[in-house]
């Protein structure tokens, strides 16, 4: 058989193995080894693993940025479910506080505190609280973001994913997309392999190592564009084919794989409105904190406090705020629990999430994915150009071995 046919045959066969082994090991390689282990002496370690912190920070910030930030929690509690709770709470809290003050009086009033005078004053305080929660709510979102940083609190979530967690969430969000760079390398290889032998039969044998170099790069670099481009579908071929790039196709469904991964791994509402809790809200309630909070529901309320001045003697009244003091600090911790249950209860970080991705033009969407792989991305078409060097190079061998 003529030397230049079973170079022709081997070329593209040849090429498009290698193509297909070796973005799969680039693809692998992305995220593996997770630990860093030394081959021959040298240091080597996944892309992701390595800069998983850079990763972590970057996605972090996009999230809070872009898309939700503590204080849109915090806005999201402004809703009817959350005062039922709140005043669920109160119901259960007032009772035994007029109680405490009760017995701090003296005995004189502690008879004019009739059940009947206790429940007006229960639910006083429980239709108040019930008005107040959106201005409650509104003054914590005002304060959240400088309370809680959500990025970092992000960041830190990913980090304890480690490795393979992370590894994990970006094959259920992009594992087709992957697959697709992997099964490109076997095309890419077996169309190089064809280049190839019309590059030998035009520029002769020198000229394989670079133009595989070249077209190495460029079609790796066309694979990512073509997860991305076009954004909407066009016809191609005469309209034959119809192209849509592989991520803009898939927004909503990537959206909704992005929300519950955010729901259940990275922003956990319990966790942030603890830390958002322990930073507004005192270790300890004193008489001055009793006599502030006195102040302004005297201008909220005055008609229960023209009833409380009358049952309260002035010289008792340092007593009771005294006893008020102590049996707040006492309920502090159960209240920051109670505090973090309604709003967690409250919050859908999948829908508020998904809905956000969702909505994005397709060229934000595809801007978000390419800016947290925008490292990765080099990766790959670095690799694609010292491949297709190295199948040159093997076409060098082949040429030489069959000549």
């Amino acid at each position: 058989m003529a030397s230049w046919l079973i170079l022709l045959i081997l070329f593209p066969f040849i090429c498009g193995l290698i193509g297909w082994v070796t973005n799969v090991l680039a693809v692998k390689m992305i995220f593996r080894p997770h630990a860093k282990v030394r081959i021959l002496g040298i240091p080597f370690q996944g892309v992701l693993p390595k800069h998983q912190r850079h990763f972590a920070r970057l996605l972090g910030t996009v999230i809070q940025r872009d898309f939700i930030t503590t204080g849109d929690l915090v806005g999201a509690l402004d809703q009817p479910e959350t005062a039922d709770r709140v005043e669920a709470m109160v119901k259960t809290i007032a009772p035994e506080l007029i109680a405490e003050l009760r017995a701090a009086l003296p005995e004189p009033q502690q008879a004019m505190i009739t059940p009947q005078m206790a429940e007006m004053m229960t639910n006083t305080i429980i239709a108040e609280a019930r008005k107040n929660t959106p201005k409650i709510v509104s003054t914590m979102k005002q304060r959240a973001n400088d309370a809680v940083d959500m990025a970092d609190m992000i960041a830190d979530n990913i980090m304890l994913l480690g490795p393979q967690g992370l590894e994990r969430i970006i094959y259920s969000v992009a594992k087709r997309e992957l697959t697709f760079i992997e099964y490109y390398g076997g095309i890419f290889g077996f169309g190089l392999g064809l280049l190839q032998w019309l590059v030998l039969q035009v520029a002769g044998d020198i000229a394989l190592p670079v133009v595989g170099a070249l077209v190495g790069t460029v079609t790796n670099w066309l694979a990512i564009q073509m997860l991305f481009k076009p954004e909407e579908p066009q016809p191609f071929l005469g309209g034959l084919v119809t192209y849509q790039g592989m991520f803009p196709k898939r927004q909503h469904e990537i959206a909704g794989k992005m929300g519950h991964i955010a729901a259940t791994d990275l922003i956990i509402p319990s966790d942030i409105f603890a830390k958002l809790a322990d930073t507004l809200l005192p270790e300890t309630i004193d008489t001055l904190a009793i006599e502030a909070w006195e102040a302004n529901l005297r201008q909220d309320i005055p008609q229960l406090f023209q009833v409380a001045d009358a049952l309260v003697p002035a010289a008792s009244r340092p007593a009771v705020r005294k006893v008020l003091a102590g049996s707040a600090t006492r309920r502090l911790g159960t209240f920051k629990k109670q505090i973090v249950e309604v709003a967690t209860e409250q919050l859908d970080i999948y829908r508020m999430l998904t809905h956000a991705l969702q909505n994005l033009k397709k060229s934000e969407f595809g801007g978000l994915l390419r800016g947290l792989f925008e490292r990765e991305e080099g990766y790959l078409i670095v690799f694609g150009g010292l491949l297709g060097c190295a199948i040159g190079a093997l076409q060098l061998f082949l040429v030489s071995w069959v000549g």
